[in-house]
């Protein structure tokens, strides 16, 4: 019965100890002040595999600024989260110098490219579905 009672005490603090380390780490977390975070859509080249983003991710979160990072190897779009302290220039200057080429997109080109002919929206890449059949009207 003792063991019982140690083991649950023991399980118990360790509990509370891992709980406690979350919320600290959590809340030491940067946040930005209130409008100055941005996010930035990246058109990247040479992207082929997951790889190549965490090494993109690596890079950036060198950098003070960077908060956070979405991305789809489909299209090779990236959005970084980011603070007034990285430009979007500089953001893809960072990830060029990395080994992928990369430029500011303009605004809506993920949805520039699921809207092109033929296309579903699996990006330049394309996919194995059969395009949709014409339209009459």
């Amino acid at each position: 019965m003792k063991n019982k009672l140690k083991f649950g005490l023991i399980a118990s603090l360790a509990t509370a100890l891992l709980a406690l380390t979350i919320t600290f780490v959590v809340a030491g977390a940067p946040t930005p002040a209130t409008g100055t975070a941005g996010e930035t859509v990246l058109q990247v080249s040479n992207l082929s595999c997951g790889a190549c983003l965490k090494t993109i991710e690596t890079e950036l979160r060198k950098n003070k600024g960077m908060l956070g990072m979405n991305s789809d190897l489909a299209t090779g779009l990236i959005t970084v989260k980011h603070t007034a302290e990285l430009t979007p220039e500089r953001l893809a200057e960072l990830v060029t110098a990395a080994g992928y080429p990369a430029k500011v997109a303009s605004a809506g080109t993920a949805a520039n490219q699921a809207g092109t002919p033929g296309c579903r929206g699996c990006g330049p890449k394309g996919c194995n579905l059969p395009a949709p059949a014409p339209s009459k009207g």
